[in-house]
């Protein structure tokens, strides 16, 4: 199985009619011997020739094979973000955004479809996990920032995808903080003093991701979990998602197709496309099943304005992060192709390569975008983080 699984994916989750993914299904491994590389690189330039996924012409992608050309981008991010790693094993110059940036970086290399040594180019993963456990936090015992939740939340999925137990104890405590900072209306706040007291999607789904990394499990009839605590802040977590949702006012999708969008004030870069993505995943973390009609309903909604996810780069949108969610939410039900309102058979895997790989820069980086993805570090583990998506998602 990948390393990368518990990162990317939600594992055991089950599939309309009530079929688990299996392992081979779900994470697929990626043929290592001389014979089948071969047929594979021969299959895909078949594919390639066919219009299946457009080859990049420009640098850095060569066009050998859509598979090849992904394994070098993904190899140019990650190269360049181990030399931009800090003596304290963190990434970014600001304070605030430290451990957040640090805990993405560490999942954007645990997502390396070929599991490579980074050592080389200075990537210390060691010494990144050891600036997590023992960071400062806050006086509720979140992880400082200008965002404690998400930075609480995306620290315990790096520890839990590097499948480290060497921190477990500073990883224990960051959980418990994270169950206790649960707002008394549901969800999670970012902790942003900027935007106020009330939760928000993203954080929310930050903070249940962790929670189901951790072992927790949570179903329709009812949270199960050994702690108590854990299950309860679940349930409010997923009844304050459902109340996000939000349906046309024009009355022209009926109650077919429904958006969701965090109370106001939302954040900046938080467009209705990106929070509708973060929700179906919240909703899933929580224990709820892809063929459940909230979300059915918001991939309708979705697949009608994809032209959204297209135009982000033209928009103050947090694109990078915009395709990673995306992505995830395509791979995680298994969806290949959306047909939109003009009855269009569109390749979402197609587009993110695409797009992402016009966007990358010689030296392995991405960004900023036009939204607050001001940092480019930030661009480029979020973009990394896709591509190993759309990687895997080509042998669906």
């Amino acid at each position: 199985m990948l390393k990368s699984s518990r990162a990317l994916f939600l594992g055991d989750i089950a599939r309309p009619g009530g079929r688990s993914w299996s392992t081979s299904e779900e994470f697929p491994v990626i043929l290592r011997t001389s014979t089948w590389r071969f047929l594979s690189a021969c299959l895909l330039s078949c594919l390639l020739c066919g219009g299946f996924i457009e080859a990049k012409a420009s640098p850095p992608l060569g066009d050998i094979s859509v598979r090849f050309e992904l394994q070098h981008a993904i190899d140019l991010a990650l190269n360049r973000l181990g030399s931009l790693q800090r003596a304290s094993g963190g990434w970014g110059n600001d304070t605030n955004s430290l451990h957040e940036l640090t805990a993405w970086v560490l999942l954007s290399a645990a997502g390396d479809p070929e599991h490579r040594d980074r050592s080389e180019s200075g990537f210390k993963v060691s010494r990144a996990l050891g600036l997590l456990a023992g960071g400062a936090r806050t006086s509720t015992g979140l992880l400082i920032g200008t965002h404690p939740v998400r930075a609480t939340a995306a620290s315990l999925v790096a520890f839990r995808t590097h499948l480290t137990a060497s921190h477990e104890e500073s990883a224990r405590n960051l959980y418990e903080a994270l169950v206790r900072s649960v707002s008394s209306g549901g969800g999670w706040n970012s902790g942003d003093p900027n935007r106020g007291p009330g939760a928000d999607i993203g954080s929310t789904t930050m903070a249940l991701r962790a929670l189901y990394l951790r072992g927790e499990t949570f179903g329709n009839a009812g949270a199960k979990s050994t702690n108590a605590n854990a299950s309860a802040a679940a349930i409010k977590a997923r009844e304050f998602l459902l109340r996000c949702q939000s349906f046309p006012v024009d009355g022209t999708d009926s109650k077919t197709k429904a958006s969701y969008r965090s109370p106001e004030p939302v954040a900046p870069g938080s467009s209705r496309f990106l929070e509708t993505c973060e929700a179906i995943l919240g909703l899933l973390y929580s224990g709820m099943s892809p063929g459940d009609p909230q979300i059915v309903s918001a991939l309708d909604w979705i697949a009608d304005h994809y032209g959204e996810l297209q135009a982000s780069s033209a928009k103050e949108v947090n694109t990078y992060r915009l395709y990673y969610t995306f992505a995830s939410v395509m791979s995680v039900l298994r969806v290949d192709v959306l047909n939109d309102t003009a009855k269009r058979r569109l390749d979402w895997r197609y587009d993110v390569v695409r797009r992402l790989s016009n966007l990358q820069e010689t030296n392995g980086e991405w960004g900023p975008s036009a939204g607050t993805e001001t940092e480019r570090v930030w661009c480029t583990a979020y973009a990394t983080l896709a591509l190993e998506i759309a990687f895997n998602a080509l042998d669906h």
